[in-house]
């Protein structure tokens, strides 16, 4: 009976530390394009704004991108379960060629990492469909 009791303990402890979602990160719109752009207009900024959507506060630490054309902007402040946050990606068309891009943003925080995407055409109009 004690091994039974013990095995039940055992299994409780277990499903409960799983069901622990812990922080979750949702972006509203993780893919943005921003369309075309002159060369003039070196500098484009583009926000996104995510939900917390775990049961534990978010934080978000760093984000990586793929190029050095693309920086960001961010709070380290924590972002509480059911709350948004806002972030920002800055594209620097002066680190980059004219034409169409398209970059990936790393999101590291205390949840698992997620990508979100910016896209545009810099000084250089696509052609017409």
């Amino acid at each position: 009976m004690r091994k039974y009791f013990i095995s039940l303990v055992f299994i409780l402890v277990v499903v409960c530390a799983f069901a622990q979602e812990g922080p979750k990160i949702k972006f509203d719109e993780p893919r943005k394009n921003i369309g075309y752009f002159p060369k003039d207009s070196i500098i484009q900024k583009v926000t996104y704004t995510f939900s917390n959507i775990g049961d534990e506060p978010l934080i978000i630490h760093q984000i990586n991108t793929t190029c050095v054309c693309v920086t960001s902007e961010f709070s380290r402040t924590k972002v509480n379960p059911g709350e948004k946050g806002k972030l920002t990606l800055i594209f620097n068309g002066a680190k980059s060629h004219p034409g169409h891009f398209k970059k990936t943003a790393y999101i590291l925080s205390n949840a698992p990492t997620v990508r979100i995407f910016v896209e545009g055409d810099y000084g250089v109009k696509p052609a017409a469909d």
